[in-house]
C-alpha cells in the first residue's frame, strides 16, 4: 500500500499571537509536576511494553510518576524541568534539592531566582539548583533555563554520564556529544528505540536508561554498533539523503534556492516517524497528541521567531525515496510544500516504511 498526507502552517501577525497563546498553554501543562498514581500499573504500559520493567522500577522508587488518567505516557518527550527532577532524584541523595536551596538561601538570602523562567517556589526549582551546582545543565545565552524545552538524547547523555560519575569513553568524532553517547552505548544503557543522538528523549527511554545505570543492567545491549549510531547522526543515511537530493534538484530546476539541512526539523520529523512506526498511527498528530508546531517548537527551531512558516509531508510505502518523492510530487499539496519559495530549511526522517519531511522558515 502507498499513502501520503500533508499539512501546512503559516503564521502572520495575528495568527502568531494566537499560536503563542496556544503554545503557552501547552508549555504550562508540560511543566506541571506529573501526579502520582496509587497503582504502578498503567493503561499504556502493559506486559508487552519493552520498557515495562524499567517503568515499574522508576515508579516503585519514586523517581517517576504517572498521570491522573491512569497513563504513564511513555512516548511523551521529556522536558528540561522533568529531566532535572528525575536525574537528581535518581543519582543524588533524596535531600539534595532541599539542601541545595537551604545553602543558596544562606549564602544569598535576597537573591533573585536562578532564571526568570524558574519561579521561586516552583516544584522544579530545587532540582535546577542541584543541576547548576554540579554543572549538569546550564542556562541559555538569553539568561533563561527554558524548563519546557524538550531535551534530546545527546544532551541527556552528557548529563547522565556526569551525574552517575561514569568514566568517559574516548569517542572520536566532530560532534561534542560523541564521548558521552559512546559511554552509554558501551555500558549497554542506550535504549534500542533511540535512533539518533538528535532525537527527543521519551519518558520510557529515560526510565530505561536510569534503570540500567542504577542496576548495572548490561544484557542485550540496545545499540550493536556505536560507530553506526554516530555515523547515522553525523549525516543522513543514503535513503534520507536521496530525498534531500531529489527535492533540491527539482527546486534548482525551477530556479528556487536549495533547502538547508536542519537538525532541529529533522528531530521533529524523526519523532513522528518513530511514533508512527511503533504505533501504526499514520497521522500528523503523534500518539501522545503533539501537532507539528508543538514538535518543532520543542526543538528550539521557533525560539524568538514571531513569524514562521511550517509544513509537513507524510508517506508510507515499502518503496525507495524515489517512490515516496514521486507520490509527493504528483500531489498538488505535497508538491507545494516541497517547492514553495517560503521555505528555507528542511528535515527528513525515515523509520521502517514511514517517511516524514518537515519544511520551515522563520523571521527572527
Amino acid at each position: 500500500m502507498r499513502y501520503s498526507f500533508c499539512v501546512t502552517v503559516h503564521r502572520n501577525t495575528v495568527a502568531a499571537v494566537s499560536a503563542l497563546l496556544v503554545l503557552s498553554a501547552w508549555l504550562f501543562q508540560s511543566t506541571q509536576n506529573p501526579l502520582q498514581l496509587r497503582a504502578t500499573i498503567f493503561d499504556d504500559v502493559d506486559e508487552t511494553h519493552p520498557y515495562k520493567k524499567a517503568v515499574a522500577y522508576m515508579v516503585a522508587h519514586g523517581f517517576m510518576q504517572g498521570y491522573e488518567d491512569g497513563s504513564f505516557r511513555p512516548q511523551s518527550p521529556v522536558n528540561r524541568a522533568e529531566f532535572s527532577r528525575v536525574v537528581v532524584e535518581a543519582a543524588y541523595p533524596r535531600t539534595s534539592g532541599d539542601v541545595c536551596m537551604l545553602e543558596m538561601r544562606k549564602s544569598a538570602p535576597e537573591s533573585a531566582p536562578f532564571f526568570p523562567d524558574v519561579p521561586q517556589g516552583s516544584w522544579f526549582e530545587k532540582y535546577v539548583c542541584v543541576a547548576l551546582v554540579y554543572d549538569l545543565l546550564t542556562g541559555y545565552d538569553d539568561h533563561t533555563f527554558k524548563p519546557s524545552r524538550t531535551i534530546n538524547v545527546a544532551e541527556a547523555s552528557k548529563v547522565l554520564v556526569l551525574a552517575f560519575g561514569m568514566e568517559l569513553a574516548e569517542g572520536a568524532g566532530k560532534q561534542w556529544y560523541v564521548p558521552y553517547t559512546e559511554t552509554l552505548v558501551h555500558a549497554g544503557a542506550m535504549p534500542k528505540s533511540v535512533l539518533s543522538p538528535n532525537s527527543f528523549l521519551t519518558r520510557a527511554e529515560l526510565a530505561e536508561m536510569i534503570y540500567r545505570l542504577r542496576e548495572g543492567v548490561t544484557d542485550a545491549p540496545a545499540i550493536y554498533s556505536a560507530e553506526a549510531f554516530h555515523e547515522a547522526a553525523a549525516e543522513p543515511n543514503e535513503a534520507v539523503q536521496g530525498m534531500y537530493d531529489l527535492i533540491n534538484s527539482v527546486r534548482a530546476d525551477m530556479g528556487l534556492s536549495p533547502l538547508r539541512y536542519s537538525s532541529q526539523l529533522e528531530a521533529a520529523a524523526l519523532y513522528l516517524a518513530k511514533d508512527m512506526y511503533e504505533t501504526g498511527n499514520f497521522n500528523h498528530v503523534s500518539s501522545d497528541g503533539l501537532v507539528l508546531e508543538q514538535r518543532v517548537f520543542a526543538t528550539g527551531y521557533l525560539a524568538d521567531a514571531p513569524f514562521y512558516n511550517l509544513s509537513e509531508n507524510l508517506g508510507s510505502t515499502n518503496g525507495s525515496s524515489q517512490l515516496v518523492f514521486d507520490l509527493w510530487i504528483a500531489s498538488p499539496l505535497h508538491r507545494t510544500n516541497m517547492l514553495s519559495p517560503l521555505y528555507r530549511d528542511m528535515g527528513v526522517a525515515n523509520v521502517g516504511t514511514f517517511w516524514v519531511a518537515v519544511f520551515g522558515s522563520r523571521l527572527l
